[in-house]
């Protein structure tokens, strides 16, 4: 009984840790650091954040901080 409540604390822990990170990112974003959000975006997006997939492919068909590209766009939305 103790390991799962171990365990569960732990991963309640590292889903909070993850909301966390995709937040300071999103606040990077409006604040209009485009080169950092999206090294954050990037980070979080390829450890399989949606939200984070969603911005790089806003990022990507708004040519935000990257070279405009639709394709690109399309894969990670």
């Amino acid at each position: 009984m103790k390991s799962l409540f171990i365990l569960i604390s732990l991963s309640l822990f590292i889903l909070s840790c993850g909301q966390s990170n995709y937040d300071l990112a999103h606040s990077i974003y409006k604040a209009g650091d485009y080169e950092r959000a999206f090294k954050e975006f990037t980070f979080l997006a390829n450890g399989g954040d949606v939200r984070a997939q969603y911005h790089l492919g806003y990022m990507h068909e708004n040519g935000e901080h990257i070279t405009q590209d639709y394709v690109e766009a399309a894969r990670w939305y």
